[in-house]
C-alpha cells in the first residue's frame, strides 16, 4: 500500500503519512502502543512496506537515506521530506528489528540495491532468467530482514521484564530518596537484611508506626514478617508494641521491604525524632514530594504493568523451535547462494574470454593501430567487476575503438553479460556475509530464549504492589519527621522567644503552608486509592483498609498543621 497507493510524485508524500500513523501508534503510551509493536511485527507489516519501497523508483531513495540514519554515514537525504520520512522509518526499523544498527544498514541497502538492479534488468530487457535471478535477491534480502526482526513472543517477553526493570529502577530511586530526607539514625536498615527467626520491630504500612515481629522468611530485600502477639503477662503500656493491641489488626504476616525491619535486641523501638532545624525541615519535605513523584509515577505505569502481566506467558520451546526453523531456511538459502556464486564466477569467466576474443577480432582491420589500442582494451576488460553505471560509459568508449563493426559489437555485449554476471556475483557476496551475520544473531537470540525458559517469570503485580507501598510508607515517614519537627519548634520552650523573629515567623509559616499543600495532596490521594482498591487489589495491588488508614493519618496531620499555625499566631499577638 505504501508504494501502490500513490504512485508517481506523490508516492514519497503517501509513504511519509503512513509511516507516521505507525510511528505514532507504536510510541504510544501503555497497552495501546505494546499491541501495536507487536503487532508491526507479527503481522510482517514494517518488511512488506520496505519491500514495497525499495521496489518503487520514487520512494526507493528513502530507503537508501534509512540506511544512512541508520549507520550514521554522512549521505544526506534529497529533500527535507526524505529526511522526515527516513527518520520515521528508522524508529521503525530500530524499534523492530533485533539486529544492530550496522547489519540493519546493510540489509536496507542491499535491498535498495537488488530492486534496482531488478529494475535495471527489466528496462534493459535482459534474458528472463536474469530478471527472475534479481528478483530471487530481492526475495533473499527480505528474507534476511524478516529473520531480523524480532517476533511477537520476543517482543511481549522484553515488555515484561522491561516493566520489572523499571520497577527495579523505582525501587532503587525509593531508597535514594529516602536516605536523602532520612535523619535518624534508628531509621537506617542493617547492611544485610535481617535471618529468618529474627526477633524485628517492623514498621507497619497503616500507620508507619513500628511493632513487634519475627522474619519468616527473607527474598533479597523483602521481608515476610510474623507480628507477635502480646504474651499473657504484659507490663503495663508495652501491649501498645504488638499490632494487635495497639490497632486492633487481626493480620498475622506482612511482606515488607528491608528498610522496614530493625533488629529488636539491639534497637530500641523506632519513633520520629523531629528536629527544629529549618533546614531538616526543607529536606524533609524536599524528599516527600520526590516520593510522592514517584508514587505517582508507579500510579500512572499500574495499568499497563497489570495489562502486560495478565497476558500468558510465552512458551519458550515454541519461540525456540521457531526461530531454529529460521536459522535452518537460511542456511539452506545460505547453501543455495554458494552453489550460484560459484556458478557466477565460471560465467564471468567465460564472458570475460568471449569479450577478449571479440575485441581481439575487431582490432584485426587495423593492424597499424592494434598495439596502441591492445593496453586500453586491457584496462577496460580489468574493470568488469565495477557498477553497471560505469560499465555503460565503458561499452561507449570500447564503440568508438572499432567503429560500427559487429566485431566490436559483439565484445560490447559480453561486456555488458559479463558485467551484470559480476554486478550480481557482488550482490550475492554481499548477501551471503549478511546471511552469516543474521545467523549469528539468531543463535544470540535461541540463547537467551533458552534462558527466559529457565528464569523464573517476575512477580510483576506483586512488586508493583510492593513497590507502591513502600513509596507510600516511606513518604508519609519524611512527613511524620517534619510535622514532629514544626511542633517541636511551635510549642517549644523556645518558641515565645523564636516568635518576636518576624523572619522566622515567616519562615515557618511558609513552610507549614508549603507541608500542608503536599499533605493535603497526599490525603486525596489515598482516599482516591482507598475507593479503587475497595473490594479487590485496585490498580497498584494495595489494600483498601491500608490506604484508608494512611489516608486518616494524613488527615490527622493537615489538623495538626492548621493547629501550628493558630498557636503561632497566638504568640505573634503576645
Amino acid at each position: 500500500a505504501l508504494a501502490k497507493g500513490a504512485p508517481g510524485p506523490e508516492a514519497p508524500q503517501h509513504a511519509e503519512a503512513t509511516l507516521r500513523r505507525w510511528v505514532a501508534a507504536t510510541e504510544a503510551h501503555g497497552q495501546a502502543g505494546a499491541a501495536a509493536r507487536v503487532a508491526i511485527v507479527e503481522s510482517r507489516a514494517l518488511v512488506e512496506a520496505l519491500e514495497a519501497l525499495a521496489r518503487s523508483p520514487s520512494t526507493r531513495p528513502l530507503v537508501q537515506a534509512t540506511a544512512s540514519l541508520v549507520t550514521s554515514s554522512a549521505e544526506p537525504p534529497r529533500s527535507a521530506q526524505e529526511a522526515n520520512a527516513a527518520q520515521l522509518l528508522r524508529s521503525l526499523c530500530v524499534g523492530a528489528c533485533a539486529a544492530h544498527s550496522a547489519l540493519l544498514g546493510q540489509l536496507l541497502t542491499l535491498l535498495a540495491d537488488s530492486a534496482e538492479a531488478a529494475a535495471t534488468s527489466r528496462a534493459a530487457k535482459e534474458s528472463q532468467a536474469m530478471v527472475s535471478a534479481k528478483e530471487m535477491d530481492i526475495a533473499r534480502v527480505v528474507g534476511l530482514l524478516d529473520a531480523s526482526m524480532t517476533t511477537g513472543a520476543e517482543a511481549r517477553d522484553a515488555r515484561r521484564r522491561h516493566n520489572a526493570a523499571q520497577l527495579s529502577k523505582v525501587r532503587a530511586a525509593l531508597a535514594e530518596a529516602a536516605a536523602g530526607g532520612r535523619g535518624s539514625t534508628e531509621l537506617v536498615a542493617p547492611a544485610e537484611p535481617c535471618a529468618p527467626g529474627a526477633s524485628v520491630w517492623a514498621e507497619y504500612p497503616a500507620d508507619g508506626r513500628w511493632y513487634r515481629a519475627r522474619v519468616k522468611a527473607v527474598h533479597g530485600q523483602e521481608l515476610e514478617v510474623e507480628w507477635l502477639v502480646p504474651p499473657a503477662e504484659i507490663e503495663c503500656g508495652r501491649e501498645a508494641e504488638y499490632l494487635s493491641t495497639a490497632v486492633g489488626d487481626d493480620a498475622l504476616t506482612a511482606d515488607l521491604p528491608a528498610t522496614s525491619a530493625l533488629p529488636a535486641e539491639s534497637h530500641d523501638r523506632p519513633s520520629p525524632h523531629p528536629s527544629a532545624d529549618e533546614a531538616i525541615w526543607q529536606q524533609r519535605l524536599a524528599a516527600a514530594n520526590t516520593l510522592s513523584g514517584r508514587f505517582a509515577e508507579i500510579r500512572a505505569a499500574a495499568p499497563d504493568i497489570f495489562a502486560s502481566a495478565a497476558t500468558p506467558p510465552e512458551d519458550g520451546a515454541k519461540a525456540g523451535q521457531a526461530l531454529s526453523s529460521i536459522k535452518g531456511e537460511l542456511a539452506a538459502r545460505r547453501e543455495d547462494m554458494g552453489k550460484e556464486l560459484r556458478e557466477l564466477e565460471e560465467l564471468s569467466d567465460a564472458f570475460a574470454r568471449a569479450a577478449l576474443a571479440a575485441s581481439e577480432g575487431a582490432g584485426a582491420e587495423a593492424p597499424d593501430n592494434r598495439e596502441a589500442k591492445k593496453p586500453r582494451k586491457a584496462e577496460l576488460l580489468s574493470e568488469r567487476e565495477a557498477l553497471l553505471e560505469r560499465l555503460r560509459a565503458l561499452d561507449e568508449e570500447l564503440a568508438t575503438l572499432g567503429g560500427e563493426s559487429s566485431e566490436v559489437d559483439e565484445a560490447a555485449a559480453a561486456a555488458a553479460s559479463a558485467a551484470s554476471a559480476a554486478d550480481r556475483r557482488r550482490r550475492l557476496v554481499e548477501t551471503i556475509a549478511a546471511s552469516q551475520d543474521v545467523d549469528a544473531l539468531l543463535d544470540t537470540r535461541l540463547k537467551q530464549v533458552e534462558e527466559w525458559k529457565t528464569a523464573a517469570a517476575p512477580d510483576i503485580p506483586s512488586a508493583l504492589a510492593k513497590t507502591c507501598l513502600e513509596a507510600e510508607m516511606l513518604r508519609r515517614r519524611q512527613f511524620e519527621e517534619l510535622v514532629g519537627g514544626l511542633h517541636l519548634a511551635v510549642w517549644g520552650s523556645d518558641a515565645g522567644v523564636s516568635a518576636k523573629d518576624p523572619a522566622w515567623l515567616t519562615s515557618v509559616r511558609g513552610v507549614i503552608n508549603r507541608a500542608g499543600g503536599a499533605i493535603e495532596h497526599s490525603w486525596r490521594e489515598t482516599v482516591q486509592l482507598a475507593a479503587e482498591t475497595l473490594g479487590d487489589s485496585g490498580p497498584c495491588g494495595l489494600r483498601s483498609e491500608d490506604m484508608s488508614r494512611a489516608a486518616k493519618r494524613y488527615k490527622e496531620m493537615r489538623g495538626e498543621l492548621q493547629e501550628f499555625l493558630t498557636r503561632l499566631a497566638k504568640l505573634e499577638g503576645h
